[in-house]
């Protein structure tokens, strides 16, 4: 059975638009997009989209070589800050610029992760290098639109594979054993769902 949007009708417009979406979920199944590789694009919002959320995954920061003396000694990169938040009354068709964070590449430095971003405010930092210690590390701050809800994603890992190094966001790891690095930071993504 299919709900004809046209009997969604009330005095305010946002309620209607509520009501719509309603009827266009009963009518289809809620949506999802994952922008995972590394660069920019632009996402529109669909056919009888008025809500959605946005999570995003900044890039994780590289391994560092923090001693030589007197055996290798390797600090894992901090992983990309993991944000949400939730855009509401928007209309069909309002496109969205967005950023895929790229993690860093060890080169015998140090570097942080790219940042991750939606529209020309929502931005989530890549994480730092590794330092030595977690105990450095202090908080990093998402960049919110005003007046929509600021949510950090504590333990949401978007996991390619069945390693939990390798999730998006991640912190590059090395193998001071070995004296090598193991994963790079891993790219940052975004993610849509409605």
């Amino acid at each position: 059975m299919t709900i004809p949007t046209s009997n969604a009708t009330a005095d305010l417009p946002i309620l209607a638009s509520d009501i719509r979406q309603v009827f266009h979920h009963v009518n289809s199944t809620p949506g999802f997009v994952a922008f995972l590789a590394p660069g920019s694009g632009v996402w529109a919002v669909p056919e009888g989209v008025h809500k959605f959320r946005v999570t995003l995954y900044g890039a994780g920061g590289a391994p560092t070589d923090v001693s030589m003396s007197p055996a290798p000694s390797w600090a894992r990169g901090e992983d990309g800050v993991r944000a949400r938040t939730y855009f509401t009354g928007v209309d069909v068709g309002t496109s969205f610029n967005y950023v895929v964070g790229a993690g860093q590449v060890y080169t015998g430095g140090s570097g942080a992760g790219g940042a991750s971003s939606f529209g020309p405010v929502f931005s989530a930092p890549g994480g730092r290098s590794g330092q030595g210690s977690a105990a450095y590390r202090e908080a990093q701050a998402a960049t919110f639109p005003a007046g929509l809800p600021q949510l950090y994603v504590a333990a949401d890992l978007f996991v390619p594979f069945a390693d939990f190094y390798r999730a998006y966001g991640a912190g590059g790891e090395a193998d001071a054993g070995l004296d090598t690095v193991r994963y790079n930071g891993y790219p940052g993504a975004v993610i849509i769902e409605w």
